[in-house]
């Protein structure tokens, strides 16, 4: 008799991806949190790092964004920048950018 071959298309690879994309991203939510405990702690270098891996993730996936302008300027503000405007635009287009999806 002749054997015939079945491809199994639910073969878990799909939902081990999007477990995988999920633990991303809660990974990234973390590290949001943890630079915003650091804000809140005046523990601003730590605040940066966070921010500046963050930020390294987001050049590394494009296609994953996540917002982090408001804790950017909450760090400026804390660290008393006097500029604001820059991190401001950044927020409002954020928003903008939310706001169109």
């Amino acid at each position: 008799a002749k054997e015939e071959s079945t491809v199994n298309v639910n073969d878990g690879s799909i939902d081990d991806k999007l477990i995988e994309f999920n633990l991303f991203q809660s990974r990234i939510h973390e590290m949001l949190s943890k630079a915003d405990k650091a804000i809140e702690g005046n523990r601003l270098d730590e605040a940066s790092t966070w921010l500046d891996a963050c930020e390294m993730v987001r050049q590394s996936c494009p296609s994953f964004d996540f917002p982090m302008a408001k804790l950017l300027l909450k760090l400026a503000k804390t660290k008393g920048e006097d500029d604001l405007f820059s991190f401001q635009r950044l927020l409002y287009e954020e928003i903008q950018t939310d706001l169109e999806e």
